[in-house]
Parts: C-alpha cells; structure tokens; sequence
C-alpha cells in the first residue's frame, strides 16, 4: 500500500500528462512549525496521515474560476 505522498505523486503526475490544472495551483508543503501552530490554534493533535499530508501540500490556491472538473481536485482516474 502506498502512503499518503506517493499516491498524491502519482496522481499529480498523471494530471500534469492530463494538462490538468490541479498540479498548477497545488501549495507548498507546511513546515513543522506550521502544522504545530495549527495543532495548537485548534486545540487538538493531528494524526500521522494528516501530518503527512500537510507534509506534502498545504491544500491549494483556488482561483475560484476554473471548474472543478478541469481543477483536478476529484481525480476522476483510479491509477
């Protein structure tokens, strides 16, 4: 089973092959201190997939124009 990272590694690589425009507006990964500062502003301990996560990508810049469907942010693919 693949982690968090490398499922996300190969969708983005599939939707970059797709011209889709998700890998464009993906976010920089947030930092510990990032993450830690969220814990704490939220009162709460994020788990091991959730850190991961953030790890990798701290969500996305939406221009809030472009359509879901040509965002990519729902694959539409199982790879």
């Amino acid at each position: 089973m693949r982690t968090i990272t490398e499922s996300f590694k190969v969708i983005l690589d599939k939707q970059k092959q797709l011209d889709y425009h998700m890998p464009k507006i993906l976010r920089q990964s947030a930092n510990k201190f990032d993450i830690e500062k969220a814990e704490n502003d939220l009162g709460l301990k994020f788990n091991n997939d959730l850190v991961e996560l953030y790890s990798f990508a701290d969500g996305i810049n939406n221009d809030y124009k472009t359509p879901s469907g040509l965002t990519g942010i729902i694959p539409i693919h199982d790879f």
